[in-house]
This record gives C-alpha cells, structure tokens and sequence, in this order.
C-alpha cells in the first residue's frame, strides 16, 4: 500500500513538472514527533485561537436558525387566525421553511465568520524554507492577510466553504427537527 501511494505520488509530481515530492509526514505518529521535535508543544496547538472562534460562528447560526423558526411559527399562527385556507405557497413554505432557515442561518453565519477559517489554517501552516513562521499569531495573522491580500485575502476559499456547510447544516437541521418530532419533545 506504502509502495503505491508513494508511486502515485511520483506519478502525479511527474506529470505536474515537479522532479520528486517526498512526504512531510510518513503517518500521524511521525506527524507528532517532528512537530514536537521541531516546534515543540506550542507547535501541536497552533492555530487553535482561530479554531475558538469558530465558536461564534456555531452560536450565530443557532441563534439566528431560532429566530427564523419563530418568524415560522408566528406566520402559522397567522394563517390559522385568519381562517383562510392555505395556499401552495403555504403548504410549500410549512415542509420546506424549517430546511430553509437553517441554510440562511448558516450562510449569513459562515459569511460574517470566514476569516477565522482562513486565520486558522494559514496558522497551521509548516515553517517557511529558513524555519520561521509567516504566522506567528492570530491577530498578526489578519493583519499580514489583510496587508499583503486585502479583503478577499480573508474570504479566499468562501464558495467551496458555502457548498459543503450550507447544505450540510440544512440537512443537519432538518434531521433535528424530524428526531424531536419522532420523540414528541418540544421543539
């Protein structure tokens, strides 16, 4: 199995003009070991101050994906108060609107906290050719992509991010809501 990833990987680098890749890491354990030897234990947890942030992004989303429900839930209650039969529309937004709600929420959430994504894993890049870091921080790392990449140094990467989150939270979202509806638990 080594033998042939290793000749993928020569195969690869030979058609991309590159003379040899060799790995940086032979398997997870030899990962540690030369970040440890080489970087030592700060080195294992770099990156993990953008990481938190992430945070914000989870707790934006919970809490806007909540208020879009509410939204949802008063507009039943209107349609029900009114005595008016409900329309396809009405029908269509009553299936469908909690699925939408926790794709916006992820959206707007993801878009107003990408740069800790980038943040994050340009601080957990290896050292550069003499063995220092381009990173050495959080904020100096937004300060050196905002200097030297401006705006859309810290959204680079935001349309592949959106197309496997959005989609993945609605999903996760709509799977919540089915299991509380299974258990009878209030929602």
């Amino acid at each position: 199995m080594i033998k042939t990833r290793m000749q993928l990987d020569k195969n690869v680098a030979e058609r991309a003009g590159a003379a040899e890749v060799r790995r940086q890491y032979r398997n997870s354990y030899d990962c540690v070991r030369q970040i440890l030897r080489e970087e030592g234990v700060r080195g294992m947890y770099k990156g993990m101050s953008a990481s938190y942030l992430g945070v914000a992004e989870s707790t934006l989303q919970w809490v806007l994906y909540e208020q879009f429900k509410a939204y949802l839930a008063r507009r039943e209650e209107r349609i029900e108060r009114s005595g008016r039969g409900k329309t396809t529309w009405d029908r269509s937004v009553e299936w469908t609107g909690n699925f939408g709600a926790a794709g916006v929420a992820k959206f707007v959430a993801a878009v107003l906290a990408y740069p800790h994504e980038v943040a994050r894993t340009r601080l957990r890049q290896a050292p550069v050719a003499n063995g220092e870091l381009k990173y050495t921080g959080l904020v100096q790392c937004f300060k050196l992509v905002w200097k030297e990449e401006g705006l859309m140094g810290l959204y680079g990467g935001l349309t592949p991010h959106l197309l496997r989150t959005v989609p993945s939270a609605a999903i996760m979202f709509a799977m919540y809501e089915g299991i509380l509806r299974l258990c009878n638990a209030p929602a």
